[in-house]
């Protein structure tokens, strides 16, 4: 593949959840180095809601990107690279660093593991922008996927009912975010989930109740992330007298 290749794509990440605000080391540098100033981010309308018990959050619900067309849209961060993708290299080492970030990457160079995987989103415009290079980014990155032993695109499926939102090339099956127009790719990162169905928005007050961690959820509404459910979980926890600021 050419080293470089006439006209680059521009993109960034896609953040839900603790990866916008949570302010550990690794996050930090890994913001100040390869991402623009969050001020920049973009609100954009996506498939996710609350989906995955953590146990790094106390045994919480955390949130996760689906496929199911019955699920209302939620608001996620897109935040800008600050360097765009010119060749296969750029756009690999931004993955390794969102993947370092996320703690998909502890030791060995890679974007999957087995309860997380970096997805790539191509805005369908960039093909007319550059399709040489995009054609060669496609390529490159469903080869790594189609080589691990760690992924199974269908692990991603809530409760084997609905179709994955990253498929077996690890492309994230999401619509292209209309407020990206201007963007060529984004990078986010589903994670599997791991419930037989669905939680209600009592099932979710009920696990920051039981385990008194209400970070998660809170910081997520306080930064702008928002899901569908979010009003209704607030009610519930305030129906168990915990009433957190909306401000």
């Amino acid at each position: 593949m050419p080293a470089e290749m006439s006209q680059p794509l521009f993109g960034g990440v896609l953040t839900v959840g603790s990866l916008f605000w949570e302010h550990t080391p690794i996050r930090t540098h890994w913001r100040q180095t390869y991402l623009k100033a969050p001020a920049t981010s973009l609100e954009v309308s996506v498939p996710i809601r609350y989906g995955r018990l953590s146990p790094s959050r106390s045994s919480t619900h955390t949130m996760i990107f689906t496929h199911a067309v019955e699920t209302p849209l939620g608001v996620a961060k897109a935040i800008p690279f600050q360097t765009p993708i010119g060749r296969w290299e750029d756009l690999w080492e931004q993955a390794l660093a969102l993947a370092a970030a996320e703690g998909i990457r502890k030791q060995q160079p890679t974007v999957i593991t087995s309860w997380a995987a970096v997805g790539l989103l191509i805005n369908p415009l960039a093909l007319d922008r550059n399709s040489e290079l995009v054609t060669s980014l496609l390529r490159s990155w469903g080869d790594m996927f189609l080589d691990s032993a760690y992924f199974h695109s269908e692990d991603y499926a809530w409760n084997g009912g609905e179709k994955s939102p990253i498929d077996r090339l690890g492309m994230l099956q999401i619509p292209w975010p209309e407020a990206l127009a201007d963007w060529d790719l984004i990078l986010a990162t589903p994670t599997r989930p791991n419930l037989a169905g669905a939680p209600s928005p009592y099932d979710i007050s009920q696990s920051m109740i039981q385990a008194q961690y209400f970070e998660y959820f809170h910081q997520n509404y306080l930064h702008g992330l928002r899901t569908f459910q979010d009003a209704e979980i607030f009610a519930a926890l305030a129906q168990a007298g915990i009433q957190l600021p909306t401000s």
